[in-house]
């Protein structure tokens, strides 16, 4: 018996970590390509992310196959939306609406930070595909 962890064990902590971020967003506005959700469509896209995190989060711990692919879309998504995001926001304004006293600066720091973990974690998916053996496509 081997006492090594999985090694999708990486992606479960990452997206767990994700999960509890993106939860404890509620209500702040969520960027999603060139929109800035505000007030219910905000909270409504939160709870929408927060469930297909919870997918990725049970669907990484069973090495399901299928979760495997919606975790390259999700995260080609949010790669996409962050791009869009850098090269099409106004980052005064944006800074403004998130509360950040520091301005453009953080929070194009903070774009690029995320997007190159999101870019990390989909090369480390991509690397680990053949652990996602389970071809079930049902969670429970």
């Amino acid at each position: 018996m081997t006492r090594r962890r999985p090694a999708s064990f990486a992606l479960l902590f990452y997206y767990a970590v994700l999960l509890a971020s993106t939860a404890a967003a509620h209500g702040s506005p969520y960027p999603l390509f060139f929109w800035v959700l505000r007030g219910t469509p905000a909270r409504v896209a939160v709870v929408l992310d927060c469930l297909v995190l919870v997918h990725i989060v049970v669907g990484v711990a069973k090495a399901q196959r299928l979760t495997w692919w919606i975790l390259l879309g999700y995260n080609a998504l949010q790669l996409a939306s962050a791009a869009v995001g850098l090269w099409a926001w106004p980052m005064e304004e944006l800074a403004t609406a998130f509360g950040l006293d520091e301005g453009a600066a953080t929070l194009r720091s903070v774009l690029l930070v995320s997007a190159l973990a999101m870019a990390v974690a989909t090369a480390y998916a991509w690397r680990l595909r053949e652990a996602f053996w389970d071809e079930n496509p049902y969670l429970f």
